[in-house]
């Protein structure tokens, strides 16, 4: 293979947290333990999503004092760990302890996947662990993995069934998200070379699906849809125009986030708009300084990450 760049993007960003939500919302909502879930979920998302991380721990406590089903409680576990790591707490010892949760959680859903029946529960569990897993392994740089752990969870997705009542909206975003991945796969690759089939690998379909998936009903959906063209146009896209107009989108719904921040940092710099660029900088640096909830290295991350931008 001759070059690897594209291949590293976007197995890097082949997973986002929309899953976790809408494994969530396709399952029965009767029961109040249901409703008890659902709020619990939702009030932990908002904080996680708000960086507000102590606040999205106490969330993920109750919800094992609880007992909230294993699948909930192993996903939110695995977001908020991720989100720590992207956040500047990536030492080697917090990359190998969420690698032994994500093969934790695979084992145990590949045994409810062989119990289940015609259940699509597992099977949405099993794409997000294996993306969670490819991501994280790029991010240790080890791309040869990464790109293993991305094709078992491709071949998770090539079991979900199409959509069916409410679960439609979860499907279009899925199936955009691979759509759009294999599409960009095959401008590098031959689909078949990389054990993906061709019929997956329409971009201008993918992009149609997720474009869609932002206008969906379900809050989180938007978000997550929102967030993934905005990855696609800044890194694969190479269009930062075109991101930037995501990423404000998504600063106006979590204007805590300093992930969203700076991507739309990393937007206007592209497009050569160094003065706008370092004014949103500046303010992505005051709100971590007085968010008591992070810890010093989540506070000066992002200043890290900006002074090799600029190097």
């Amino acid at each position: 293979m001759q070059n690897f760049k594209l291949s590293s993007q976007v197995f890097k960003h082949s997973a986002v947290l929309i899953l976790l939500f809408c494994l969530f919302i396709c399952r029965s909502t009767d029961s109040e333990a249901n409703k008890t879930d659902t709020l619990l979920v939702e009030a932990f998302y908002q904080r996680l999503y708000n960086y507000r991380f102590l606040s999205a721990d106490s969330i993920l406590q109750i919800m094992k004092r609880e007992k909230v089903s294993r699948e909930l409680v192993d996903l939110s576990s695995i977001s908020y760990s991720w989100w720590k790591i992207i956040s500047g707490e990536n030492s080697k010892k917090s990359i190998n302890l969420l690698f032994g949760d994500i093969e934790s959680a695979i084992g145990y859903s590949r045994e409810q996947l062989k119990s289940g029946g015609a259940s699509q529960e597992p099977i949405l569990q099993l794409i997000l662990l294996y993306s969670y897993k490819s991501r994280l392994h790029n991010l240790n740089d080890n791309r040869v993995a990464g790109f293993y752990a991305f094709k078992q969870s491709f071949d998770y997705f090539k079991m979900l069934k199409p959509c069916n009542n409410h679960a439609c909206d979860l499907y279009n975003f899925v199936s955009g998200m691979y759509y759009a991945l294999g599409g960009h796969l095959e401008e590098e690759f031959p689909p078949a070379l990389l054990g993906i089939d061709k019929n997956y690998a329409d971009k201008e379909k993918g992009y149609q699906l997720l474009e869609k998936s932002t206008y969906s009903e379900v809050r989180q959906i938007r978000i997550e849809s929102t967030y993934f063209l905005s990855k696609l146009y800044l890194e694969l896209q190479e269009n930062p125009e075109k991101a930037s107009r995501y990423t404000q989108l998504l600063i106006n719904q979590f204007p805590e986030n300093l992930v969203f921040r700076y991507n739309h940092v990393l937007a206007l710099y592209n497009q050569g708009k160094i003065n706008e660029a370092e004014t949103v900088y500046q303010s992505i640096m005051k709100s971590a300084r007085e968010n008591s909830q992070l810890t010093l290295i989540q506070k000066t991350h992002f200043e890290n990450e900006y002074a090799m931008l600029k190097k």
